[in-house]
């Protein structure tokens, strides 16, 4: 899923996220934390990426 202009995300590669809906960033399994733009933060809720462990 496209979490930036210029990051895409798979959500395998997904184990966490920080941060609140204005500076929210997604934690990849090889720990590099990805900005995800404010635009996106709906879409990534609505499909479940977004949900407590």
């Amino acid at each position: 899923m496209q979490v930036h202009r210029s990051w895409w995300v798979a959500r395998k590669a997904l184990v966490g996220w920080e941060g609140s809906s204005r500076s929210l960033r997604l934690i990849l399994v090889n720990g590099i934390k990805v900005p995800v733009s404010r635009a996106h933060v709906a879409q990534l809720r609505a499909a479940g990426w977004l949900e407590a462990p």
